[in-house]
Parts: structure tokens; sequence; C-alpha cells
């Protein structure tokens, strides 16, 4: 950085900056592109000096350029308000106006405009839009009237010329602006701008002329691809071939040279062959590239693949009658290149058999940018629908013309991209599973073509799978297979469901480092705030000390923001989501924080049984739960917004002691990291706490007196059951507890005493023939607590998976008998 750059920031940053620090400072970083410090540098500036037009004018250019297309509503009316603080200077009218625009209001847009002529007819920024909005309306006298007031003003401006080659092709005028740009482009030095505008004016000999005298000065690829361009519209193949070959000599092997030799090579075969197989060489995985080469004759890798869907249909017409849906065939094959890129071949197909698989059937999740060899609809009378009304969503596409007994065939190519430009690694497009909880699968195949050099990792559960591995043209051939797979059964308290069904994942050269960076590029424009969201935040972040504050933006932000769809959207920008009012409450608590310079980590975990399972291959799928870690000075708080108000400085017991991926967010530089174990903190809502009284008489019966305390949520469940239910239920609600607790109750009387550590509840009732003598022993039996959990197991059918508690809930009982007289 500049010292002097250095030196204004500095004194910017400073406590008591003065306003013309602070408006220097923020033209600064609007230069370098940083629109988030330039507004929140302006709104210091303001708020040090409120009544000064030049801030104001300031905050209201940078927030117009911060918000872009998307201005509207409250920020569009802030603006306004800016603007109408800082009219005392002519500029902020062409501000006003283009906000107008923006808006669509145009008849603003036109009064604001004539202001300005009458006000200031001779300004040469207002000349220069009137003769813009004459020649966008076709009004040739006009326009020129303003363009020679323009040229008067400006002698030799280049914009002028400009302005002045757009007025002579508006009004038609071909002979006059042939001659000024000849006249321009015998003028020393050549500017490069004309250029195009010789090409377009069918000058093309004077526009290769120019770029060949001009194209050894200038150092920019761009340029020579242009002077290729220029001299084959020139109809000079030679001349450009010999220009392509001295900017590959250059530049080395770009792309765009390829693009360029294709061109030049059209009509000539042996010379297209050529120029196809070295672009395909340097860019193996380009889809256009490849299936320019297919509809030559070129085999695609995945033909000895390929499956006749209506005879593999046959084969399993008995497959899966039972069922909505059925997953027919889910096959791919995958061709790994060792720069990490892959060619990714999928056919699926489907067959509904009710109206509710027809709906299932009819949406498709193709990988983006895919090149789609089918999409049809096979009709069980053998006739085939080509849908024509395929419509694109949002990663799906949706068919209208399925009915139930239709296939639904889907066949398609895809480009899977390496991890990143430097490094040659690669990662699957997703997880492959091969069987799911709702549809039975016929054949479910993945196969990977990997060259022999590639170390491949791979991981996955893989019981029931068959795998072969051979070699296939020079490449390794790995295969997993499985038929005729039943839904995966499901049933309460089993393992994770990638611990039950067969998985897939594979990789190489690929780090958590990398995921993590993955990741965080996708998360770091959540931060994105606006000056509505920086408003709000000044009043709800307070409090003495961090936990007090962020619980107090916590509380705030529940209260303004509803939870939406998620409280966490990645891609999305927390001002756009604040403005809305509705989801990513994570995102705006990061936003929000991070501005305000608190350290601000998103860390990425999962429940904690599962913690140091599936590590072996990096993935993108293996930490879905987002948490944040802040601190600021020697406070960390962890927070998690599921839990909503007790999420500050807790996070959800299943997540606690899990392993984790940590993404720096307000310090992006900083690496990701892997950590081993989260924290864990007191849960008091999984302990149930109970303390029974039970009087037993000389017959056997018990009256017995039971108290339960409740805390978090369970606590407000009672409650709600017990004090606003209907008051003829009440005495019902208060049986379904006292049943669950002590089986065989009777004569139930019950309340609920609230504090401010839960709910206890109080219970009365008489257990008959609770108590019986046996050799001389009286045995009470159902003054035994019921454990809640064991009745349901106990109803379960013979199972099928491991028993799994994942949030075992501790118990803490205490019983007080009272045995009758003579025992």
């Amino acid at each position: 950085m500049p010292p002097a750059s250095h030196a204004l920031e500095d004194r910017a940053q400073a406590a008591g900056a003065s306003p013309a620090d602070l408006l220097l400072a923020a033209r600064l970083a609007g230069g370098r592109g940083n629109r988030m410090l330039e507004v929140l540098l302006d709104e210091r500036a303001l708020a040090a000096s409120p009544d000064d037009p030049w801030a104001a004018f300031a905050l209201a250019q940078s927030l117009y350029l911060e918000s872009g297309a998307a201005v509207a509503g409250e920020p569009a009316r802030r603006i306004g308000k800016l603007l109408r603080e800082a009219a005392s200077i002519p500029s902020s009218r062409f501000v006003e106006r283009a906000l107008a625009l923006r808006e669509g209001r145009g008849e603003d847009a036109e009064r604001i405009l004539d202001v300005l002529a009458d006000e200031y007819p001779t300004d040469v920024r207002v000349l220069r839009v009137r003769v813009r909005e004459a020649v966008r309306r076709g009004w040739a006298r006009e326009g020129e009237e303003e363009l020679e007031l323009l040229e008067t003003a400006l002698p030799g401006s280049h914009d002028v010329t400009g302005l002045r080659l757009e007025v002579l092709a508006s009004l038609e005028r071909w002979d006059e602006r042939e001659e000024l740009l000849r006249a321009l482009a015998a003028i020393t030095p050549v500017d490069t701008r004309w250029i195009g505008q010789l090409a377009s004016g069918c000058l093309v000999g004077e526009a290769v002329g120019l770029t060949e005298g001009l194209h050894r000065s200038i150092d920019d690829p761009d340029f020579d691809v242009q002077l290729v361009r220029l001299m084959l519209e020139n109809g000079d193949l030679e001349g450009a071939l010999a220009a392509l070959g001295r900017a590959r000599e250059r530049w080395g092997d770009l792309g765009v040279f390829d693009q360029l030799a294709l061109v030049l090579a059209a009509g000539d075969e042996a010379a297209m062959d050529r120029a196809l197989a070295g672009a395909l060489e340097r860019n193996p995985s380009d889809l256009e590239l490849l299936t320019l080469a297919w509809r030559g004759g070129a085999v695609p890798f995945y033909a000895s693949f390929v499956v006749e869907a209506r005879d593999f249909a046959a084969a399993h017409r008995d497959l899966g009658n039972d069922g909505d849906v059925v997953l027919l065939l889910d096959q791919a094959v995958e061709r790994i290149f060792a720069d990490g890129s892959s060619l990714y071949y999928y056919h699926g197909l489907t067959r509904a058999n009710t109206p509710v698989g027809v709906r299932r059937a009819s949406i498709l999740q193709p990988l983006p940018d895919a090149y789609f060899i089918k999409i049809r609809i096979l009709k069980p009378d053998g006739s085939v629908v080509i849908p024509s009304d395929v419509r694109e969503g949002e990663g799906f596409i949706s068919l209208n013309q399925v009915e139930p007994g239709d296939l639904v065939e889907e066949e398609y190519v895809a480009q899977v991209a390496a991890t990143g430009a430097t490094r040659d690694g690669h990662l699957p497009p997703y997880l492959y599973r091969f069987a799911d909880e709702n549809r039975t699968f016929g054949l479910s195949e993945y196969v990977l073509l990997v060259p022999p050099e590639i170390d491949l990792l791979v991981d996955g559960n893989f019981e029931g799978l068959e795998r072969s591995e051979q070699e296939w043209q020079g490449l390794r051939m790995l295969n997993w297979r499985a038929e005729r797979v039943p839904p995966m059964a499901t049933e309460p308290f089993a393992p994770p469901a990638q611990d039950l069904m067969p998985w897939l994942n594979y990789g190489f050269g690929v780090t958590w480092q990398d995921v993590g960076d993955i990741v965080r590029d996708r998360v770091l424009p959540v931060l994105r705030t606006s000056a509505e969201l920086r408003a709000w935040s000044l009043t709800a972040l307070t409090g003495e000390d961090g936990e007090e504050q962020v619980r107090s933006l916590v509380d705030a932000l529940i209260n303004t923001v509803e939870s939406g769809d998620g409280d966490f959207a990645i891609g999305t920008a927390a001002g756009e989501s604040f403005a809305n009012r509705r989801g990513n409450r994570l995102g705006i608590l990061a936003a929000v924080l991070a501005e305000a310079g608190w350290q601000v980590d998103l860390v990425l975990t999962r429940a904690w049984n599962e913690r140091g399972d599936r590590l072996t291959v990096p993935t993108l799928d293996a930490f879905p739960v987002a948490v944040l870690r802040v601190s600021r000075s020697d406070d960390e708080i962890w927070i998690d917004m599921r839990e909503e108000r007790r999420g500050v400085n807790h996070i959800n017991p299943l997540f606690q002691g899990a392993d984790g991926l940590v993404l720096p967010l307000s310090e992006p530089q900083i690496p990701v990291t892997l950590i081993d174990r989260l924290p864990t903190f007191a849960n008091p809502e999984l302990v149930e706490e109970v303390t029974v009284k039970a009087v037993v008489s000389a017959s056997g019966d018990a009256l017995r007196q039971g108290r339960g305390k409740r805390r978090g949520g369970q606590a407000q469940t009672s409650s709600v059951r017990g004090e606003r239910g209907p008051s003829d239920q009440i005495a019902m609600i208060y049986r379904q507890m006292a049943v669950s607790l002590f089986p065989g109750a009777d004569e139930i009387s019950g309340e609920i005493e609230r504090g401010d550590g839960g709910a206890v509840i109080l219970l009365e009732l008489t257990a008959p023939r609770a108590c019986e003598a046996e050799a001389g022993q009286l045995v009470c039996r159902s003054l035994v607590l019921a454990n809640p959990v064991v009745p349901v197991l106990a109803s379960l059918p013979e199972r099928r998976y491991p028993l799994v508690l994942r949030l075992p809930i501790e118990r803490r009982l205490e019983l007080d008998l009272m045995a009758p007289e003579g025992w």
C-alpha cells in the first residue's frame, strides 16, 4: 500500500477522525471496489457532520452503488432522503435521476433532466445526458444541436467523438460516419477504441492495419485475439493462421486460441481433426469440444455401458409393483482425468406406479450445465413422448406429461470441474447411494474410469455391493453394483442412514483445507450487510460484556426476522435477508458481529456419535450442520440458532462433543482447520428429577405423591398442556402424565408450579394393589417408575438394526416409602 494511502487509513480509523479524512478514505475504498467499507466510512462522516450536504451526498452515492440493480423499498427511500439533504449540490440531481430510472419512474427522470437543462444549460454533463437521451428517442435534430454545443465545450474529446459516431448512426448518415472513422484511424497515436467501430463500419481492412501496427506495443492477449478475428473477417486466412501462431508463442495455449483454431480450420477436415485433437489434449473434459468430436464420429467414453431402456424395463417388469415408484435403472459412469476434471454420464429409468409416484418421477435433478442425450417418456402402449414443456427450476427439471404406468428416461453427460484452478484434485459431484427409503432399485451401478497413475482414495459402506476392478482401454475400471434392492426399512432408534445403506465416496489430491476453502468461498457473500442492517445493529448490539451483547443481538434478531426456510442461506447476503425479514438468521448474526469487530468462525459439525467417521476422503457432505464461534478479547461464545435464545453459549446436545470443520470468516486468510471435539455444556433439559412419597395401607393400596421437575422445551410443553388445555380435558391430561410414570394409577389430581428453573409437576394418586404379601414379604412392584423409552422399545417388532440412543436422558429418582404398620 502506498505510504499516503496507509497514513490516510490510519487517520480514518482513529476515534476522532475528521469528516474530510473519512470522506477521502471512503473514496479510496470505493476506488478499490470495497463498497462495504466505503459505505461504513461515509456513515461515520455523516454521523460526525450531520448537517454537511457533501457527507449526505457521498453516502447517497455509495449506497446507490452498493445496492446495485436491486435498490428498492427502505434503501431507496433513504437514498432519496439523503439526496434531498444534498439538494444544494448540483451533482445530486444526476444520482436522483439515476435512482428514478432504476426504480422505473420514467416521468420523474424526465422532469429531473428538464430541471438540469434549465438550471445548467451549458454543463457538459447535462449536454452529454441530453445527447444520449435524444439518440435513444430518435430525436435527430435535438441530438445534433446538443452535440454541437458539447463539441464546442470539449473540442477533441474522445467521449464526445464516440457520441458523434452514435448520432451519425442513429441518423443513418453512413458516409459521414465512415469519413469520421477514416480520420480517426489516421490520428497518431491511434486510440484502440476505434478499432471495433472501424470493423463494425465495414472498414475491416483499416481495422486490421491499425491492429497490426499496435499489437506489438500492447501487452494483452485479447488484442491478439482481436487481430486474428479481424484478419479472418477480412478474408486473410493465411494471415489469421500466422497471427494465431504468434499469439500461441507469446501467450501459450489459452482456451480461446483453441476456439480460434477450430474456426480457422472450418472446411478442412484434416485441419479440423488436428485442431480438435490438440484442444481436447489440453482440456479433455470440455463438453463443447467433445460433442463436436462425437458428432464427427468419435466414440463416447460411455458407449460400452449404454443400456437399452425398453429391454431393461421388460426384464424388470415384476419389480417394485407394490410401491408408488421404482427406480429401475440408476447408472453412472465417470471418466476422471489427471487434471482433476471428469466427465459424468448418467442413465436413469423410473417407473411411476401411482399418482404419488407420478409426482416423484416427474422431477429430474441433473448436474448443472448437463448435455442431455435423452429426456423422454415411454408409454405402456409402446409410444414415446418427447416432453416439449420441460421447465427448469432451481437445480431440477419438472415434466408435465407423466401418467401412472409410464417410464421416465433421463440420460445426460456433464462436466465436473477440478477442485481448483491451481491444483489437480477431484471430488465426486455427490455421494452416490445405492438405496433409499422410498424406492425399490432395479440396477444401481457406479463405474469409475481412472488413469492408472492416479492414487484414488475410496470410502463408503460396501455391504451388499458387488465390486470388481479391471483394466479397460488403458484405464483402471472400478465397478460397484447392486441389483433388486428393496426400500431401506426404517425404525426408531436406528443408526444413521449412512451406516445402513450402501454408499460410495472417492477422490484424490484434495484435503480438508481444500474442502473448507470451497465452502468458505460460497459462504463469504453472506457477510455483505446493508445500510438498513447496520443502522438496526447499532441499537441491537448492546450490553456490558460480550455475552450480554450477543444475547441482546439474538433477542432482537428473533423479534425482527422470521426463521423462514432455514437459519443459514449460503450465498445470500445478510443485508438482503434482513430486508426480507425472513430466514438466514445465522448469516445475519455473523455479518453483524464481523462488522462490529468480532472474530467470527463458522463451524460445520454433525451428530456427536458420528465423530471420527468418514474422514478418509474429504467431502462437502461430511458436516451438514452450522454453528458459530465468536470471540472478542477473552470472550469465546458459541451460538446455535436452532435453539433460538437458548442457543447463546450453548449448542444442541446432539452436536456437543462432535468433531467439526472451522471456517474463519472475519479473517478468511486464516487456514481452515479440523477440530476433534466441540465443547459440551450443561443440559438441564435432559435431566429428569422425580421424587415420590408413597404411603402403603394394610390392604396393599398405595397413596402416592409425585413431584417431577422438567426444564426447557419439556417444561414449556407441560405448562401449555396443563394450563391452557380445555377445562374438561385437564383431568385427562394429568391422568396421561401420571400413567406414563406410574402404571395402574387411579384417583389422580395434579397441578403445575412454574419457576425460573422450569416447571414442577405435582401429582397425587392412588395405586390399587400396589403391594402384595409374598412369602412373608411385602412386594411393591408397581412402585417402580416406568421408563418412557422402554414401552416404545418393547412394542417394536423384531429389530433389524442395532439400538442407538443419541440423546440419553439422565433420570434422578428418589423414593420415600412408608410401609403399613407391622411391616
